[in-house]
């Protein structure tokens, strides 16, 4: 966070270090652009097999569809064998995991596994099983099982997959996924090999219901209806659907115990029917639309503001709501830097203590009468 004092600190965040939560100590990363220096020397491996990454008859089993608050599967450890998820978790503790946060998640991914290359013996060496397992998924067979599961459309061989690393502070708001061809999303958890997941250290997977909205637009409840654990070896997979297929994850409470997990999508060969209607990205959009209006000249504000000039304010009467160091010509300065440098920043204490605190009560207030947090 960014402190209400004289410097914007602008340099980026530090990757995620997991050592002491239980993940191998990282290796030297790949030469690629999800990679921070080049593979050293690595010496072959004695065996040239690769072990299958599924569990011998995995796909001869397939677990019950929960149709609650819409239809998801749930399968438990077991799909995949014990050992290969084990070897991919050590092969991703050598990725760089990039920092991302908007007002939607906050989390350190990598890039697309997709990227991948077989046929590059330095990727080859140095992430067999992940590979492995990213062809596993994505094979004929896989995609089939998915389709006899969810009941969707024809998958495509189409790879779109990440590993995710949710630390302390984690989380992902409530959305739908939606976005061009995807039709059904899953997540492969990695997280605490040798003890359960505990409620106390958040991070669950969160389903909603749906509710009629007074707009008579149907939207997600305010408290999720369905709460999944990220268990290490199970897999959670759910159609893709528009405006109903709401989900988030919660945020993880625990400091030490990272919520790791391989999450991706299958794609069909087009968007899901009503994605251009229904889906809560087209939603914003529509909302966006229909509330824009003409740019209207602001007055120029009432008392000159610690050295910035109007147009560096932006707006009247900014200085009775804002931290006035951020207001400083020099602050403004610096946050702008960081702004093109980066296309992030975040202002601690931005507004002035007798502005937030009002609006946290009533934010508290409508909680609770949401009953969020009972």
């Amino acid at each position: 966070l960014v402190p209400p004092s004289a410097h914007v600190n602008a340099q980026p965040r530090a990757p995620l270090t997991l050592r002491a939560a239980g993940l191998l100590p990282l290796r030297p990363p790949l030469p690629s652009s999800m990679c921070q220096k080049p593979l050293g020397s690595k010496k072959k491996s004695k065996s040239t097999k690769a072990k299958p990454v599924l569990a011998p008859g995995a796909l001869g089993a397939c677990p019950a569809l929960d149709p609650f608050p819409y239809p998801h599967v749930r399968a438990p450890p077991g799909l995949f064998d014990r050992r290969a998820l084990l070897a991919v978790r050590e092969e991703l503790a050598s990725l760089q995991r990039t920092f991302k946060e908007t007002d939607l998640f906050k989390v350190y991914q990598t890039g697309d596994l997709a990227n991948l290359d077989p046929a590059d013996p330095r990727h080859a060496a140095a992430l067999p099983r992940t590979m492995a397992l990213r062809s596993a998924l994505y094979s004929s067979e896989f995609r089939a099982w998915v389709r006899q599961l969810t009941g969707c459309t024809e998958l495509t061989d189409q790879t779109d997959c990440s590993c995710n690393v949710y630390g302390g502070g984690g989380h992902l708001l409530c959305h739908d996924d939606v976005i061009g061809s995807r039709c059904v999303s899953y997540i492969l958890y990695l997280s605490r090999p040798d003890e359960a997941w505990e409620a106390a250290h958040g991070g669950a997977l969160e389903l909603y219901e749906m509710q009629e909205a007074a707009e008579g637009l149907p939207q997600p409840c305010a408290a999720p209806s369905a709460s999944l654990a990220p268990e290490f070896g199970s897999m959670v997979l759910f159609a893709v659907q528009p405006g109903r297929s709401f989900h988030s994850v919660g945020e993880v409470l625990s400091a030490d115990e990272p919520r790791l997990s391989v999450s991706g999508w299958f794609h069909a060969a087009a968007p899901p029917p009503g994605a251009d209607e229904t889906a809560s990205l087209s939603q914003l959009q529509a909302v966006a639309k229909a509330s824009r209006e003409p740019l209207v000249r602001l007055p120029a504000p009432r008392k000159p503001l610690r050295g910035a000039s109007a147009a560096e304010a932006g707006a009247a009467g900014l200085w009775e709501m804002v931290n006035p160091s951020y207001l400083a010509a020099d602050n403004l300065r610096a946050i702008r830097a960081q702004l093109l440098a980066q296309g992030v920043v975040q202002l601690a204490s931005f507004l002035r203590p007798d502005v937030a605190a009002p609006l946290l009560e009533a934010a508290a207030a409508a909680d609770r009468a949401d009953r969020l947090g009972a």
